[in-house]
């Protein structure tokens, strides 16, 4: 569950990635892609392990139980939930954190520099939408 969690927030990422890469002319359709794909490869990645699951339950002759079902289903939302929050805190401040001491530590660093580095990111509204429906 947790590879699951931790691959749903590569594809996120790579998704990201690739539609800011992609030469959208406006940021409202790069969102609208990005969250469209996003929440389909996050659904798929989710689900891909119990469809093998019962592919391979069907050619053996036992079947895949209800309770093994929502015991996957619930380990990879509570798994999604974890990696999303420390994503969402952890990266944001290591990034302040460094740029503020490479700051602070440098004599010779231009204001020019310097503040794209400590400004805070613009909100990921796409990101949050594909979070909030996934979950």
């Amino acid at each position: 569950a947790a590879s699951a969690a931790i691959g749903n927030r590569l594809l996120v990422a790579a998704l990201k990635k690739a539609s800011a890469l992609s030469g959208f002319l406006q940021r409202v359709n790069e969102d609208s892609v990005f969250a469209v794909c996003a929440y389909f490869a996050c659904v798929v990645n989710s689900v891909v392990p119990l469809v093998i699951a019962l592919l391979v339950a069907s050619t053996d002759r036992v079947t895949v139980t209800g309770s093994l079902a929502v015991n996957w289903l619930f380990q990879v939302l509570w798994m999604s939930m974890v990696t999303t929050e420390l994503c969402g805190n952890l990266v944001p401040s290591w990034r302040y954190w460094s740029a503020y001491f490479w700051v602070r530590q440098s004599r010779y660093v231009s204001v020019r520099e310097a503040e794209p580095l400590m400004t805070a990111p613009e909100f990921p509204i796409a990101t949050r939408y594909v979070d909030l429906l996934h979950l």
